[in-house]
C-alpha cells in the first residue's frame, strides 16, 4: 500500500499515481489563468497537506499558499482574506 496515493478524471478517463514518504504527491488542477495546486507531503514522518491558488497553465502569476494541515496536530494554517487579497494584487490578479 501507498503512503499517498492520486486519483484524476478527464475527458480520456482517468489516472492514478502514488508517492512515498520520499516523493509526496502533488497535482496541478488548471484552467488558462487560475488554478489549484494541492500536496500530501511527509514531514518528520506526519502527514502534511498543502494547497496553492495557482496562475494556471499561463504560469504568469505566482502561486499563493491557501492552507496547509499537520495531521499529527491537526494545526490548519488558513490565509485570511486580506492578506489573501495582498498577495493576489501582489501576484497581479484583480480583486
Amino acid at each position: 500500500m501507498s503512503r499517498f496515493y492520486a486519483s484524476i478524471q478527464g475527458n480520456r478517463g482517468g489516472a492514478t499515481r502514488q508517492g512515498t514518504p520520499g516523493s509526496g504527491i502533488t497535482g496541478h488542477i488548471r484552467g488558462w489563468r487560475i488554478g489549484a495546486r494541492a500536496a500530501c507531503l511527509a514531514i518528520d514522518d506526519k502527514d502534511v497537506v498543502r494547497i496553492w491558488l495557482t496562475g494556471g497553465s499561463s504560469g504568469r502569476k505566482s502561486d499563493i499558499l491557501l492552507a496547509e494541515v499537520f495531521e499529527d496536530t491537526g494545526v490548519l494554517y488558513l490565509i485570511g482574506k486580506a492578506e489573501l487579497k495582498r498577495q493576489m494584487k501582489s501576484a497581479g490578479y484583480n480583486v
